[in-house]
């Protein structure tokens, strides 16, 4: 009897020890992770280039050709005549200049209602993060800034800019102009492409 009692015991020890320890064969293993990634969205300078004939000319009216000023610089200014009415698009990303390497991200237009001058930036495929808006009747000013986005006079933070639309009391613009002069714009941003 003794004999059975110690086998019984060995048997017992030995399963109470491979469920303690495992036999080391599984038929199947389940894990689960998460991971977050976050990614910064690319910020792209933008501004604005008067249309003429419905078309866009990037060799003209080019702020890196102001006398002066610094040639790094990229981005246009828009003559416009005071009470006409004007339409302009927004490139981000085209340095130098150059359309092709840019991306259309908004269209602008430029008008005149009860001596308020409105320029209404309108997105295209993008987010506007930030705005700035030159307004003076040459380049003067531009110039001696270097078109320091910063610096070009009106800003999104302002109480003059209000769901994508500048509206800017004549009497407010440095030089006063008055309706049918000839002023300069230059119209900045900052933006995120949605594409």
């Amino acid at each position: 009897m003794k004999r059975r009692t110690f086998v019984r015991a060995i048997g017992a020890g030995s399963v109470g020890a491979g469920a303690l320890v495992g036999t080391g064969s599984y038929s199947r293993i389940k894990s689960q992770r998460r991971v977050k990634i976050e990614v910064e969205d690319d910020e792209e300078t933008a501004w604005s280039i008067l249309l003429e004939n419905e078309n866009p000319d990037p060799e003209e009216n080019r702020i890196n050709e102001i006398e002066d000023i610094n040639t790094n610089r990229w981005g246009w200014y828009m003559p416009y005549t005071l009470g006409d009415f004007a339409e302009a698009e927004f490139w981000a990303a085209a340095g130098n200049n150059n359309l092709d390497n840019g991306t259309l991200v908004g269209n602008v237009t430029i008008d005149v209602e009860n001596d308020i001058l409105l320029v209404t930036i309108n997105m295209v495929n993008a987010t506007l993060l930030e705005a700035n808006l030159y307004v003076d009747r040459d380049t003067d000013r531009l110039r001696d800034t270097n078109a320091a986005t910063g610096q070009l006079g009106f800003a999104d933070t302002d109480d003059e800019f209000d769901d994508g639309t500048f509206s800017i009391p004549l009497s407010a613009i440095e030089s006063e102009p008055e309706f049918g002069d000839d002023i300069v714009l230059a119209l900045h941003g900052k933006v995120v492409s949605e594409t």
